[in-house]
C-alpha cells in the first residue's frame, strides 16, 4: 500500500476511534443516534478518498474487515484495559503493563512501549471524562429532586432509604477524586514538572498528565473553543496557542501536543 493510501486508512481508523458511540455498546442508545449517524457519514467521506463511490454501508463493511484483519491488535487493547481495570494506577507503569501483557499473550512487546503508554493514558483520561459526566448527571438529578420535593415525599419509605444511603457515598467519591495537593504520587498518577508555557496555562508548576488533560478539556469547554464547523477540533485562543503550537487541533489528539511539556 502506498504511503498516501496508508495515511488515508490511518485517518479513517482514527476517526472511528474518535466516536465511542460506534464501538461502545453501552453508548448504543437513542440519545446517541444523531452522533452515530454523523460519525458514519464522516467515515464514509474519508473513505471516498480511497473509494470514490464509498457509502455509509461501505464504511461499515470496511470497519468489519479491519476488525477481522487486526483482531490480534484489538485483543491487545482489550487486554490493556482489563489489566488497568484491576490495577491501582498509582502503582502502575507502562513497564509493568507490558510485562503483564507479554506473560498473558506470549509475545514480545518491547517495541510497543509508546503505543501501550498512549493506550493507558487514553484509559486514564476516559476515567476522568466519565467521572465528570457522572457529576453532571448527579447535579441534574439533584435539581430535579429539588423541583419535585412533594413527589419525593409520596414515594415509598423503602425507596427513600435507598436514596438517602446513596447520597453520602456520592459525596465521599467526589472528595476522593478531587484534584490538588497531597502526595506527588507514582505510576500514572505521579506529578510531572511542567514547561513554563503549560505551567502558566495550568496555574501550577507540577501536575499529573491526566489532570492536565482534564484541565485543558475544561478550558476548551468554558472558553467555547470548539471549531463551529467541526466540533471534533479546537481553535486555540492566544493562551492555548502558546502550549499547542498550532492554531487548530483534534481534541482527542491533544496529548500529541502536550507530551513535550512534561519535563521529567
Amino acid at each position: 500500500m502506498v504511503s498516501k493510501e496508508r495515511q488515508i486508512l490511518t485517518d479513517f481508523i482514527e476517526l472511528y476511534h474518535d466516536f465511542p458511540c460506534l464501538w461502545n455498546s453501552e453508548l448504543d442508545s437513542y440519545k446517541n443516534r444523531n452522533e452515530r449517524n454523523m460519525a458514519w457519514e464522516l467515515l464514509a467521506d474519508k473513505l471516498k478518498e480511497l473509494e470514490p463511490k464509498a457509502s455509509v454501508a461501505t464504511a461499515k463493511k470496511k470497519i468489519e474487515h479491519l476488525r477481522t484483519a487486526f483482531r490480534r491488535e484489538y485483543r491487545k487493547v482489550s487486554c490493556v484495559y482489563e489489566i488497568l481495570k484491576n490495577a491501582k494506577l498509582a502503582n502502575t507503569s507502562t513497564k509493568k503493563v507490558i510485562q503483564k501483557l507479554e506473560a498473558d499473550l506470549g509475545v514480545d512487546l518491547s517495541d510497543k512501549k509508546k503505543l501501550i503508554d498512549e493506550l493507558v493514558m487514553d484509559y486514564v483520561n476516559n476515567l476522568d471524562s466519565e467521572e465528570e459526566q457522572e457529576d453532571d448527571d448527579e447535579e441534574e438529578h439533584d435539581e430535579k429532586d429539588d423541583k419535585n420535593d412533594s413527589d419525593w415525599g409520596k414515594s415509598s419509605p423503602k425507596k427513600r432509604k435507598v436514596e438517602e444511603k446513596k447520597k453520602p457515598a456520592t459525596k465521599a467519591k467526589k472528595k476522593k477524586t478531587g484534584g490538588g495537593g497531597g502526595a506527588k504520587g507514582s505510576g500514572y498518577t505521579r506529578a510531572y514538572k511542567l514547561s513554563p508555557a503549560l505551567a502558566e496555562l495550568m496555574g501550577a508548576q507540577e501536575m499529573p498528565r491526566h489532570e492536565v488533560v482534564k484541565r485543558v478539556w475544561e478550558i476548551i469547554k468554558v472558553r467555547n473553543l470548539y471549531d463551529p464547523s467541526n466540533r471534533r477540533f479546537v481553535i486555540c485562543d492566544k493562551d492555548l496557542l502558546k502550549v499547542m503550537g498550532t492554531s487548530r487541533f483534534r481534541a482527542f489528539g491533544m496529548m500529541k501536543y502536550l507530551k513535550t511539556h512534561f519535563l521529567d
